[in-house]
């Protein structure tokens, strides 16, 4: 039968597995929310690149178209006779290339000095010096191939928000003689941005490789500590210069956690970002996750405390029958072991004494004159006269190894393993003083007492032997002792007491005569 310790230790090992299931369980919950997770950022990222190519193709096609619509106007301008062509041949002869470029605003023919020689859509060019504008002064400077503008306010067209492409014009000589300038409607940028669908934290812009805005969506906020300068500097606007992948960052324009998808558009000096926020991109997820967690952690808390109501059913299972099987070993008047399960120890230690060769020592117990005490007390006063005894008896044989029953009636046994005759008769003249300077008081005054009278027998136990042999020798040291008077200890005799021995029935005998 599996002992109590071992029960309750298999009890708790048995929770093992169901726990680590439950971990286990919410382990798998986690990597596959964290698996969710990512998935929504790359599907996010994915979209991003595809709104970001898309975009910059239209872009890089129309600066593209204005490039060539330069370049056109430029071959056209060697033609010889070109000047003395009627206005209108002429400037359908240097402006048809531009036709299908979007958003044109002004296709322009600078002299040396910055005024207009050629205008598209006027036979009568403006009379306006735009010799101070970016696009005019970097060519003067030696500005070979396409140059493209910051933002800049037109002059030609009531300050419309532009920006221009523009080429150097030269003599076979290599001579300065003019600029040929494309210009063209912030606005194409606007409208192709509003045809994107953005989160409420997400944002579009195209910038210029030196930091300068040329369009955002939404629109820059109004911040008086933030300038071109500072977005040049910006590690947002450095790492995308320096690295082409996408990346997390937060924005130092209002604080937002993004992930920029962006590349240059084509040969142009310009960088195209879409930045989605990673709290908009993961909404649904957070939502997802949530209920998910929930669930998840209502489920583990019903499965661990159904494990640890049913934990709880089977150690009360287990006390019931612990206690049952006590109830079934221990004397109910005295607490002392019974009869059996004092004989299943005395089994035990004669076998262990055997295999350890150690002294194993009983002593045999008897109430003296219990008839008397309850002719005089009734049974009750018999009943705690026994409980007095037993009292007495676990006080004086207390060593984690001694084991006291009541063996029958008014007697008692005591086993003490691994002790010789000399510590056995010390435990028994012990529990003899005890009971006999014992005194309990009854109801009505009357003071009751007894005394026992103790028999001890010590052996090594040998191969061959029997438990029963030890008894018989406490036994009929018990009745020599008995015979000398009561109230005395008296230990086995060989020389004495071997015919009693012989003569006793043993463990099985009857005694207890008071």
């Amino acid at each position: 039968m599996m002992s109590w310790g071992r029960r309750v230790m298999t009890s708790s090992l048995a929770l093992v597995i169901p726990f680590a299931l439950v971990l286990a369980f919410i382990a798998l919950q986690a990597v596959t929310l964290w698996q969710a997770r990512d998935y929504a950022l790359r599907s996010a990222t994915e979209s991003a690149q595809n709104v970001q190519s898309t975009l910059r193709a239209i872009i890089e096609r129309n600066l593209t178209l204005l490039e060539l619509a330069l370049a056109g106007v430029r071959d056209t301008l060697r033609i010889e006779g070109l000047e003395a062509m009627a206005p209108a041949v002429r400037n359908a002869v240097l402006f048809d290339r531009a036709r299908s470029a979007q958003a044109l605003g002004s296709l322009l023919v600078l002299d040396a000095h910055g005024a207009i020689r050629y205008q598209s859509g006027t036979l009568q060019p403006s009379q306006i010096d735009i010799s101070d504008r970016s696009y005019f002064t970097a060519h003067t400077t030696g500005q070979q191939g396409t140059y493209l503008s910051a933002p800049f306010k037109s002059r030609l067209r009531h300050a419309e928000p532009s920006i221009a492409l523009s080429q150097r014009i030269e003599g076979a000589d290599g001579k300065f003689e003019g600029v040929v300038v494309a210009t063209m409607d912030l606005d194409f940028f606007a409208r192709i941005f509003r045809e994107v669908k953005l989160g409420p934290h997400d944002a579009l812009s195209l910038s210029m490789t030196d930091g300068t805005i040329v369009m955002r969506v939404p629109p820059m906020p109004v911040m008086t500590d933030f300038d071109r300068r500072s977005y040049a500097n910006s590690p947002i606007l450095q790492r995308m210069l320096s690295d082409p992948k996408p990346f997390e960052h937060t924005s130092q324009i209002d604080g937002v956690l993004r992930t920029y998808v962006h590349s240059q558009v084509g040969a142009f000096p310009l960088v195209l970002v879409v930045a989605f926020s990673v709290e908009d991109a993961l909404a649904e997820w957070h939502e997802r996750a949530i209920v998910v967690s929930s669930i998840t952690l209502l489920m583990s808390i019903g499965i661990v405390t159904l494990l640890l109501a049913l934990r709880r059913m089977l150690m009360r299972s287990y006390v019931l029958e612990e206690t049952l099987r006590l109830a079934a070993l221990t004397d109910p008047l005295t607490g002392l072991a019974n009869r059996r399960a004092f004989d299943d120890v005395l089994d035990r230690e004669w076998k262990r004494a055997i295999r350890l060769k150690i002294p194993l020592s009983l002593i045999v117990a008897d109430g003296d004159r219990f008839k008397l005490i309850n002719d005089t007390f009734g049974h009750a006063g018999g009943d705690l006269a026994l409980q007095l005894i037993a009292e007495r008896i676990t006080r004086a044989a207390r060593r984690p190894g001694d084991v006291s029953a009541r063996y029958g009636g008014e007697e008692f046994a005591i086993l003490l393993p691994n002790t010789d005759i000399d510590g056995a008769m010390t435990v028994a003249e012990s529990i003899r003083a005890r009971v006999d300077r014992a005194r309990v008081t009854l109801a009505d005054g009357r003071a009751l007492a007894t005394t026992v009278t103790l028999g001890v027998a010590s052996t090594v136990p040998q191969e061959g032997g029997q438990p029963g042999d030890l008894f018989r020798r406490a036994d009929a040291a018990l009745y020599r002792a008995k015979a000398e008077g009561r109230n005395c200890v008296a230990a086995y005799d060989p020389d004495r007491d071997a015919a009693i021995a012989a003569g006793r029935t043993g463990t099985d005998g009857t005694r207890g005569q008071g």
